[in-house]
């Protein structure tokens, strides 16, 4: 079995990889974390592990006394998670028993130019790995988290962050002509394509490694939604040109995805249009098409995934405005 850390491990994508690792049973689960916590009461066989990523040497004593192989970084995409991060794969290049690492990408290829504000951050990731050659390393790349269409309905650990359809509204901007192919994968079988590359043989990770839930376009989207609500939804589209300088027409559920960070001093909602003009200027360009013959998918074609149309259905179906 292989011992892994899950730095992030009490956030949101962090938890449903925890999760899913040890319902596989496959491998020995720790998570890094920088306060204690009692969330994972219920799995006993979850180790805890409070640490400072402010120092790396103190990161690097933890991951070496515990033994950990593997670390996979979930810390979420702000100035101050990545410089942690940084210091986490310097820490875990100098451990000995670490032989393997991801770092919180999960997106897309953050290579590839795009205007999604914390992108340079990834970039920097990305410089950082290539120093450190006896450290193996791969970028999960799945494609827009398909959980976000469930809410509140369906279970997630994720946030509220509703991607440009908002069901629960009737309402929709749809980035693109909308009929421009998206990769969705839901969280649950993010985890159960990881769960399966840990356990791949050493020295066969790719520096990519894509996972494609499912492809279907924001017009196919719109459909199922519209059919589960009964209604036709009020409907925008933002060209790419629109997307590129950095503007979104805003749909009602980002009011309450930037409630989650603003505060009477900070508004967080200009930090979100940018961050979906961004994102919708990289679906309307195709940077999220992702090609399947190049996945985790065949080379694991047994994991069968949740479908975004099925899965609207699922949670939506009957609850007509």
């Amino acid at each position: 079995m292989v011992r892994v850390a899950i730095a992030g491990g009490t956030g949101h994508l962090g938890r449903t990889l925890v999760e899913g690792l040890v319902e596989s049973g496959d491998h020995d689960i720790f998570v890094l974390t920088r306060a204690a916590t009692t969330i994972f009461d219920s799995l006993p066989s979850v180790h805890i592990l409070v640490v400072s990523y402010d120092t790396q040497d103190a990161l690097q004593k933890t991951l070496e006394e515990h033994k950990i192989e593997v670390v996979l970084s979930t810390l979420s995409p702000a100035f101050k998670t990545f410089d942690a991060q940084i210091r986490l794969i310097r820490a875990c290049a100098a451990a000995d028993s670490v032989k393997r690492f991801a770092p919180s990408e999960w997106l897309l290829d953050f290579e590839k130019e795009n205007q999604i504000p914390f992108g340079i951050y990834h970039r920097d990731t990305v410089q950082e790995l290539r120093k450190y050659a006896t450290l193996e390393w791969t970028l999960f790349h799945t494609g827009y988290f398909l959980d976000y269409f469930g809410q509140p309905w369906a279970p997630t650990h994720m946030p509220s962050e509703v991607p440009f359809i908002d069901i629960e509204a009737c309402q929709a901007t749809i980035p693109g002509t909308g009929e421009e192919l998206v990769a969705w994968t839901h969280t649950i079988d993010v985890a159960k394509f990881v769960g399966r590359a840990i356990a791949m043989q050493p020295g066969t990770w790719k520096e990519h490694s894509w996972i494609v839930g499912d492809k279907v376009s924001f017009h196919q989207i719109l459909a199922a939604a519209e059919q589960a609500r009964g209604v036709r939804f009020e409907v925008t589209y933002d060209s790419l040109e629109k997307l590129r300088t950095g503007r979104v027409t805003p749909i009602p559920a980002n009011t309450a995805h930037a409630a989650l960070y603003s505060s009477p001093e900070f508004d967080a909602m200009p930090i979100l249009i940018a961050m979906f003009a961004g994102i919708g200027a990289a679906m309307a360009a195709g940077d999220l098409d992702i090609a399947a013959e190049d996945s985790l998918n065949a080379q694991f074609p047994g994991i069968e995934t949740i479908k975004v149309v099925g899965f609207i259905e699922k949670y939506w179906g009957g609850k007509h405005a």
